[in-house]
């Protein structure tokens, strides 16, 4: 008998877990080794001593916490049974160290909080992200209006000796005006403002400022009743209930909740099997899972499947509730709100804001694949150009408002008209594009006629006013007239659309090869004047482009080679800062000529007699308003005229010769200085390299540069280096 109970002290004094034993009147009467180490105290701080261990119930493990020396904390699960002890009966605490095993679980609990962090952070991110892509495609609307007051602006401050010419302009001006107007005002629409059903800045339910609906899933019926007693003071909150999975997508399916609860243990699955069937019917609701146990890598599958926070029943109360509901509702706030303004991206990309039909960049995008698809197929296709006639005098007459309405109502009705299979487009103010697919010239006349008809007879009241309106129709397809290319295509429509105007508008005109417009003119032919006004501007164009040739010949032997290759480069950074900020080509022609003017100019002024040694500074100050005053001889360079007066102010407002800070200066001028300064440093550091540039630029933003193109020319040297340095 000794031998057997020497042997069995023997074997639990050895026991990886620790074994405490005491009698009936609550002393210690043994404790082995490793109860020793895990509370780090001998046998004789034990023995003899009252048990300081008292679980509340037998055959339940219990958890305690033990402070180390290291000041670190240990800690351990304790089981309590009764047994027999050197022949009597006695207490048997078993205590296992699981120290390891917690600190694990606190790394994965902060590993999750920090993954509920990021994915906030993340969401928020992308939210901006989408908004300041929003703004920066409204704001690159802006450029040509903006580029178009300067220049009027720029010509009448020329010009204030000349009445007759600033009357002429005062038109171009109100309405390069109101183009912006319009596009401010669009802006301003593009923040989504959903409303909160929560508050961001309370600290309990009672700062809650909407109603709130909340759909709680749980079998138990006590552990429901918690959750319930916490929230039913609150009278903005309404708590419905379901028992199962099965149960909750029936009322998710029928009703809206602005928030889902749910224990993970269900009795048709877990949170698990929730999260993946809502993902798989496409029910968005924030859901906070509620883990009765102590598993921080249950937690972290749950975040990973979808659920926005989670808590577990020990840490439950009032306050980590409040806590939790906020942080899910506002994670899925975000969430909502960059997903709304992704679509309404990805809608601006193609449609028109106003009339929301397609846009032109999109009508341009279906011109060359359904071109490319009739050429492939020997199939036809036609389009038309719808023009509204007289708009203008809509706009005189009764307003902007008014002529908005109606073009609203006018894209609205014309959609009506067409087949599923068309396209229809807002071409330009008061004009639209409509694509026929698999249509021919015969078919797409009766489509042009039901148009036509739809419009004649049709009232467009808001009101307070009403007028009808005609319009002009031009029609051409591929097989009957056979365009080179789709541009092509679109330069018969609106030349067919001229010549039904030309004859009186409400008209639907077919696309025939037209006479030389000055030969048919000696004919008495009636033509729109816009059309006239479109040839002329070609021969201004020309003009235009014959004046930079012939300076262009001025200066030929009066430059080098590096001049030439100067210019090259220059012109190629503007290509790349065009293509960024999604600029229209006659906008960087413009800025482009400026740049030739400017080299041009200079050279000539350097080569005159009046270019004395020595009075380099004098002449670099006064040389905007050389160039201006040169440019000046050339009618048709008003808003090259404008960049070369204004290219060497400073962002800061330091700069010359009007000191102009930031919006201020003209867009163009602005464009010309950060791709010049950076053609500079190219051709006066050869050994520069990409990352140089990149410290030179930020050193002048917000000094010499606007930071946005600096952000944008850095954004394309970190890129796209290769276009810089080629």
């Amino acid at each position: 008998m000794l031998d057997y109970e020497m042997s069995f002290e023997e074997f639990i004094n050895k026991n990886p877990n620790g074994i405490i034993i005491f009698n009936n009147d609550g002393i210690i009467v043994f404790v082995n080794q490793s109860a020793q180490i895990f509370f780090e105290q001998p046998e004789s701080h034990f023995i003899g001593t009252p048990i300081f261990i008292k679980p509340q119930d037998d055959d339940l493990f219990e958890e305690i916490v033990v402070e180390r020396k290291n000041k670190s904390k240990g800690f351990g699960q304790v089981l309590k049974f009764e047994g027999i002890w050197k022949g009597e009966k006695a207490n048997i605490l078993l205590i296992q160290d699981i120290t390891r095993l917690k600190n694990i679980e606190e790394c994965l609990e902060r590993s999750n909080h920090k993954i509920l962090e990021t994915q906030s952070a993340i969401m928020e991110q992308d939210r901006l992200k989408v908004l300041l892509q929003l703004t920066s495609t409204t704001m690159h609307e802006l450029s040509q209006p903006l580029m178009s007051l300067l220049g009027n602006v720029e010509y009448l401050r020329l010009k204030m000796d000349d009445p007759i010419g600033i009357l002429k302009i005062i038109p171009r001006i109100e309405d390069a005006g109101q183009m912006i107007a319009n596009i401010v005002k669009k802006i301003q629409t593009i923040k989504y403002e959903g409303s909160k059903p929560y508050s961001t800045e309370g600290t309990n339910f009672a700062d809650i400022e909407t109603p709130l609906s909340v759909l709680y899933l749980e079998k138990n019926d006590d552990d429901f009743k918690k959750i319930y007693d916490i929230l039913k003071p609150y009278e903005k909150i309404f708590i419905s209930r379901a028992l199962n999975i099965q149960d909750a997508i029936c009322h998710l399916e029928n009703e809206h909740f602005d928030l889902v609860i749910s224990c993970h243990v269900l009795s048709d699955g877990n949170s698990i099997d929730l999260l993946k069937i809502l993902n798989e019917k496409k029910i968005r609701s924030p859901i906070i899972v509620i883990t009765w146990q102590k598993d921080a890598s249950l937690s972290s599958k749950i975040i990973q499947k979808g659920a926005f926070d989670y808590l577990q029943k020990e840490r439950l109360n009032e306050k980590t509730l409040f806590l939790s509901i906020n942080s899910a509702l506002r994670k899925f706030h975000i969430q909502k709100e960059s997903k709304e303004a992704t679509e309404k991206l990805a809608e601006m990309s193609i449609k028109d804001e106003m009339t929301k039909l397609y846009n032109r960049r999109y009508m341009n995008e279906m011109l060359d694949k359904e071109f490319t698809r009739v050429k492939v197929t020997n199939l036809d296709m036609a389009c038309m150009l719808v023009d509204i006639d007289y708009f203008k005098q809509i706009n005189d007459q009764f307003g902007h408002s008014f002529a908005d309405f109606v073009l609203k109502e006018f894209a609205s009705t014309l959609k009506k008209t067409l087949r599923g299979s068309d396209y229809c487009f807002r071409y330009s103010g008061e004009e639209f594009m409509v694509l026929l697919p698999n249509n021919d010239l015969k078919g797409a006349k009766i489509v042009a006629e039901k148009i036509r008809k739809s419009f004649e007879n049709k009232i467009f009241s808001d009101g307070n006013s009403k007028t009808n309106v005609t319009v002009s129709i031009g029609v051409v397809s591929f097989k009957a007239h056979k365009p080179s290319k789709p541009e092509e295509m679109l330069a018969y429509a609106d030349k067919a659309v001229y010549k039904a105007k030309a004859e009186g508008r409400n008209r639907i005109k077919a696309y025939i090869e037209e006479e030389d417009i000055f030969l048919s003119a000696k004919k008495n032919e009636k033509y729109d004047l816009k059309y006239l006004k479109e040839n002329l501007l070609a021969v201004l164009d020309k003009t235009r482009k014959s004046a930079m040739s012939s300076l262009d010949l001025l200066v030929k032997d009066m430059g080098d080679d590096t001049s030439k290759e100067r210019y090259r480069k220059l012109c190629r950074y503007l290509d790349v800062i065009g293509q960024k900020f999604s600029l229209p080509s006659s906008i960087m022609d413009t800025i482009k000529r400026a740049a030739s003017l400017h080299d041009c100019f200079r050279i000539l002024i350097s080569k005159s007699s009046f270019a004395k040694p020595g009075d380099e500074l004098s002449l670099l100050k006064d040389q905007p308003y050389m160039l201006v005053e040169l440019a000046e001889l050339f009618d048709f360079f008003v808003n090259e005229r404008t960049i070369l007066l204004y290219h060497h102010e400073n962002y800061d407002g330091t700069g010359y010769p009007e000191g102009l800070k930031e919006d201020q200066i003209p867009l163009g001028a602005r464009i010309f200085s950060v791709a010049s300064f950076v053609t500079k440093l190219m051709f006066e550091n050869l050994d520069f390299s990409i990352q140089d540039i990149i410290e030179e630029l930020t050193k002048n933003s917000g000094t010499l540069f606007d930071p946005n193109i600096v952000n944008l020319f850095i954004s394309i040297l970190k890129d796209e280096p290769k276009q810089i340095k080629d």
